[in-house]
């Protein structure tokens, strides 16, 4: 009975991580996310906004036309396949509340609707990824870099790009 109520409750931890962390990427009132369409900004990497409709970014960034014809078609692009991959987590999560309303839990139900959920968000955060990676394509490395040193500083991790896990003190990695 102790490992049923710890494995439930093991289940209800992933689960709220799981939630929260796709509730983060979709940004305010799930629209954008760190990568495109919004404000916000990805970590170790430039702002992901749609920059190239500020007419500023345009000049300091040298973008032209076909490049930002390139962006809007991406944007859109992404746009269309994340309103699907959010509808996926938000029916996967769904499904899952369900299965734990039950009076007596089906574990194993469960932990096939937590693994669904998990694809789910998987498949919205390599989707970000690939928007990022076509986006980079689009720019060139002057482009890029410029992009980059926009980018304000991430929060808690000072000036400049992220640590990746290593603390202030340690200095660049060593190779």
């Amino acid at each position: 009975m102790k490992k049923k109520y710890l494995l439930l409750g093991l289940v209800l931890l992933l689960t709220a991580a799981l939630v929260q962390s796709a509730a983060a990427q979709m940004g305010p009132k799930g629209k954008g996310g760190p990568c495109m369409g919004g404000p916000g900004m990805e970590p170790g990497g430039p702002p992901m906004g749609p920059f190239w409709k500020v007419p500023e970014m345009v000049e300091k960034l040298k973008l032209t036309e076909d490049q930002i014809a390139a962006l809007e078609k991406i944007d859109m692009d992404f746009q269309d396949r994340q309103i699907t991959a959010r509808a996926e987590m938000e029916k996967a999560h769904l499904v899952l509340e369900r299965a734990f309303g039950e009076k007596t839990i089906d574990e194993k139900a469960v932990m096939n609707q937590a693994k669904i959920l998990a694809d789910a968000q998987n498949r919205m955060f390599l989707l970000h990824v690939e928007q990022r990676a076509k986006v980079r394509k689009v720019l060139t490395a002057d482009q890029w870099s410029k992009l980059d040193a926009l980018r304000p500083p991430h929060p808690g991790m000072g000036e400049g790009r992220p640590h990746h896990g290593r603390g202030p003190e340690s200095g660049p990695p060593q190779d």
